[in-house]
């Protein structure tokens, strides 16, 4: 579903730039939005950090003008227009294919690179780091004094990155208010969230913190 997902945007970014069925895009893109709200965005609160609904009503807003100019609704394709939309679709492929393979080359660089992530004296008791680990997602460390633990800052909702809220000691979504907590095991407190935050494997080692 996310690959299709992808690929979908892409080929109606593509054929909207470049003028291919305007009519026909125009509703994908509506229906993809209102698909998306559906079933990604609907429960953000507050509301107007749900990006679908606002997408939703401008692709409307371009369908509607599109309709109207031409005062009849019309999304039949010729030969020419099938051709260009197979081009678009192929664009559409080429560039997500193209951007996994840049996203694969990034972690080979990162994995290639060292295994510190900072000196120990810089990171005291009761205080945390932020990182980003070997793969390039954010992550986020913290000092105890039993010692030094980390966990990935990508939410396990939606995918937003969460940060440290000091004042109630827990790691928050900006996106749809999940809590965890970061003293015991990163566990769901709040939000929609249902799975704690992976764990991220570190250890000290001649006054580094490093990756364990």
């Amino acid at each position: 579903v996310g690959i299709f997902v992808m690929i979908a945007e892409f080929a109606i970014g593509f054929a909207t730039l470049l003028g291919v069925a305007p009519i026909f895009v125009a509703l994908s893109g509506f229906g993809m939005s209102v698909g998306l709200w559906l079933s990604a965005s609907w429960q953000v609160k507050p509301y107007f950090l749900g990006s679908d609904t606002a997408y939703a009503i401008l692709w409307m807003a371009y369908l509607l003008a599109l309709v109207g100019r031409r005062r009849k609704i019309d999304i039949s394709l010729d030969r020419r227009g099938t051709l260009r939309l197979g081009a678009v679709a192929v664009l559409a492929v080429g560039v997500s294919t193209f951007g996994r393979w840049i996203a694969k080359s990034k972690i080979s660089l990162a994995e290639a690179s060292a295994q510190k992530i900072v000196q120990s004296n810089k990171v005291s008791v009761g205080a945390n780091f932020e990182f980003i680990t070997k793969s390039g997602e954010p992550a986020v460390l913290f000092r105890t004094k039993n010692g030094v633990f980390a966990y990935s800052r990508i939410c396990t909702h939606q995918g937003c990155t969460v940060a440290y809220t000091v004042a109630n000691k827990v790691l928050t979504c900006p996106c749809h208010g999940s809590t965890f907590d970061p003293f015991r095991g990163a566990i769901v407190t709040g939000g929609p969230a249902h799975l704690p935050l992976p764990a991220v494997k570190i250890r000290e080692d001649s006054g580094w913190i490093i990756y364990a």
